[in-house]
């Protein structure tokens, strides 16, 4: 068999090692000259975080005047916003460095982005459901409804788990309450339940639940009746839908409460962030989570804080207070467009110069 195959001259190759080589130095430009870009809504989201900021200094303030901040090892950048591990008020287990990694205004700019891209907009009605287990996200929440004009009717389960709002003289409500006087947030529940197993403190001494109880009395927020669990979810959607003046476009929740996300099982199947749609199993257990998306009601979901930590680059257990505007959820590094094209063209131009300087003349081999 006679096979016929064209060899490049020698004094061809070199325009085509050279633009080999400046197709490497230009990819490597491109990598090393990425610009730093403003996300979408810059200036809402430095505003909720700022905002945030000036409400913990309070809880910080206020902390030191109750002599309630923690050892240093649990709370080493002393923020007032860590509890102790156990108190009469504990509902359940929580992990520390997860309320550690929950202490950073920047999770206002993430409630932002989410409140975002569940297409809220200034003067939706929205209902929120929290517990005094992560007063820190409550409080970073908060500062994003206020800062996006929402109209939120707040239902709060005060029993707190560990390392969160759990002296027995200082709960969430209490927090909540000082914040609210003082001008610094202009949000408050709308009602109040025990919190804890199925939200009536179920397994709790009669002690804790009068704690719980002189803790909602005392901040002078509304209380109500249920049966049992379902009983109990039917009365938060239709306390949500008759405290609301337009109807409610999103449910916001943090933590892990049975009402809101079910059981465990709830808990293990819906994920942390935006959800627009029932998961696989989500309608295994009933909630008040599972009764909005059934009527395409978007849920934004506050848990598993590391893990949204990691997500939008925040920091878990920072080892120095976070600063308002830290993160990829404010800028990111993303490729120059005009660079990446320059590049093509040039790359391009040296081709087709190549070609119609140098057409297919090689020597032919037999």
């Amino acid at each position: 068999m006679i096979k016929v195959y064209w060899k490049t001259p020698l004094r061809e190759r070199a325009p085509i090692v050279l633009i080999a080589f400046l197709s490497v130095f230009l990819y490597l430009c491109v990598e090393e000259f990425q610009i730093t870009k403003e996300q979408s809504f810059f200036k809402e989201k430095l505003n909720a975080s700022k905002l945030t900021e000036k409400a913990y200094q309070r809880i910080r303030k206020e902390s030191l005047l109750r002599n309630h901040m923690a050892n240093l090892s649990f709370d080493p950048n002393q923020t007032g916003l860590i509890g102790t591990s156990i108190s009469e008020v504990t509902s359940n287990v929580g992990y520390l460095s997860s309320k550690q990694t929950s202490i950073n205004p920047n999770f206002a700019a993430v409630a932002v982005h989410l409140f975002k891209k569940a297409k809220l907009k200034p003067g939706d009605s929205v209902a929120v459901a929290l517990s005094g287990s992560f007063p820190a996200i409550n409080i970073a929440v908060y500062s994003a409804i206020q800062t996006m004009k929402l109209k939120p009717v707040v239902i709060t389960s005060v029993a707190s788990s560990q390392w969160g709002a759990n002296h027995i003289d200082y709960l969430w409500l209490d927090m909540e309450n000082i914040l609210y006087k003082d001008g610094i947030l202009n949000i408050k529940s709308k009602y109040a339940t025990l919190g804890g197993v199925e939200d009536k403190a179920l397994g709790m001494s009669d002690r804790s639940k009068k704690l719980l109880t002189e803790s909602i009395l005392r901040n002078k927020v509304s209380t109500y009746e249920f049966k049992n669990f379902t009983d109990g979810i039917n009365k938060r959607i239709e306390l949500y839908s008759s405290s609301s003046i337009t109807p409610i476009k999103a449910y916001i929740n943090i933590g892990g409460g049975a009402l809101s996300v079910g059981t465990s099982i709830g808990k293990k199947t819906f994920k942390p962030g935006l959800i627009k749609s029932i998961p696989v199993d989500g309608e295994d257990v009933d909630s008040v989570m599972l009764r909005y998306l059934k009527n395409d009601i978007p849920v934004i979901h506050f848990i598993q804080i590391e893990t949204l930590a990691k997500k939008y680059n925040l920091p878990t257990q920072p080892k120095k207070n976070p600063v308002p505007g830290e993160g990829n959820i404010f800028k990111k590094k993303e490729y120059n467009f005009w660079l990446i094209i320059s590049s093509l063209l040039l790359i391009l131009g040296f081709l087709i110069y190549l070609k119609r300087k140098s057409p297919l003349d090689g020597d032919l081999l037999i």
